[in-house]
């Protein structure tokens, strides 16, 4: 334990010096993912320095939004919603989410999704279908969707072999009924992220896919929280 709890404080201080200065602000690779670990990490050690940190991100990230020009769950602007919405729904942050993403939803439900054919989570369909669960889950308002572009994500899943769970929850939101939907989905990819002995932070990309260094991060949370 002990071990883990040192490994994690010196990822934290890397990313810290790190997180400002890159350009990417999303979800897996960017700004966004770094800024969900420290609230999380802000909440376990129970260290103000941590929190600022992940305050000042949200704001580098509002700032720098209008230069995001793609779409997709990694980079894009589905994954950079499905994060807002999950910093609000776990009090991180205290926001209307759908207030705070009106725009945003905007620009993602231009997107023809009838036209795509890539099925994965990074940069295709599974990646938008958890964006629309994510927004939509437990929630009695689903203006920022229709109905038809939730029938037009489930058709092009079918066609290109997406997440048969995903397209099962899709099919329940469009039919109003019980959606299952969890937001481990951050936790499923770091805790595929493995450090291994003797390494070095700059060896790792700095995101939570790709066994970046706040996937790792997360990971070890992941195993030392109660």
């Amino acid at each position: 334990m002990k071990d883990k709890i040192e490994l994690l404080t010196r990822i934290a201080r890397f990313l810290i010096l790190r997180g400002s200065f890159t350009g990417n602000i999303g979800l897996l690779q960017g700004k966004l993912g770094i800024c969900i670990f420290f609230y999380r990490y802000a909440r376990f050690t129970g260290k103000q320095h941590y929190f600022d940190f992940a305050n000042n991100l949200i704001d580098e990230i509002y700032d720098e939004i209008c230069l995001c020009n793609t779409k997709d769950f990694r980079d894009g602007l589905a994954g950079i919603c499905w994060g807002v919405e999950y910093l609000v729904r776990n009090d991180y942050v205290d926001a209307d989410a759908d207030v705070v993403l009106a725009d945003l939803d905007v620009q993602i439900l231009k997107n023809d999704v009838r036209a795509m054919t890539d099925p994965g989570l990074e940069t295709g369909l599974d990646g938008l279908a958890h964006y629309v669960l994510g927004r939509c889950f437990n929630k009695e308002s689903r203006l920022f969707t229709t109905k038809e572009y939730i029938a037009d994500l489930i058709e092009s899943m079918q066609k290109n072999q997406g997440s048969e769970e995903l397209i099962h929850q899709l099919i329940n939101l469009k039919e109003d009924r019980k959606v299952r939907y969890s937001f481990d989905i951050l936790d499923r990819i770091a805790n595929k992220s493995k450090w291994k002995k003797d390494d070095l932070p700059e060896k790792h990309t700095i995101g939570i896919s790709d066994n970046g260094l706040t996937g790792i991060a997360i990971n070890l949370l992941n195993k030392i929280e109660p």
